[in-house]
């Protein structure tokens, strides 16, 4: 079965550019989550921990308080 050359030539450029896409889908997914991340996290009266680790810091006096069920 022969394929014609046009066909052979848009897969061979089309998988190149959909793995590309994909990249930089999921590079785009990770720095929305980031910045998310740190919009709730200053939101909740937190910020980033002075070492520039990724983590929340809340202290205890800034947190809502407990609600009764």
């Amino acid at each position: 079965m022969n394929t014609p050359h046009g066909a052979v030539l848009i897969s061979v450029v089309a998988l190149p550019v959909l793995f590309i896409l994909l990249a930089v889908s999921f590079w785009l997914g990770r720095v929305f989550e980031a910045n998310r991340y740190e919009d709730t996290c200053l939101d909740l009266g937190g910020g980033r921990n002075p070492g520039g680790y990724s983590i929340c810091v809340i202290s205890p006096d800034s947190q809502a308080p407990e609600t009764q069920d």
